[in-house]
């Protein structure tokens, strides 16, 4: 059985004062588990941005 995960990802903003146009961006994986599609998920993830949750297909 494959795990088909996908998330949407955000850059993080520089500060906490508001107000940046912040880029998103979807991606998805997938492994024989969740774990190992969740490491896949987390393992795409650029330096500078954060995952917005978790769907599973």
């Amino acid at each position: 059985m494959t795990v088909t995960l996908r998330t949407t990802i955000r850059q993080r903003p520089p500060d906490h004062r508001g107000g940046y146009e912040l880029d998103t961006a979807e991606i998805t994986a997938e492994g024989q588990t969740y774990d190992q599609a969740k490491q896949f998920l987390e393992e795409q993830v650029p330096d500078g941005w954060q995952m917005l949750g978790i769907s599973r297909d």
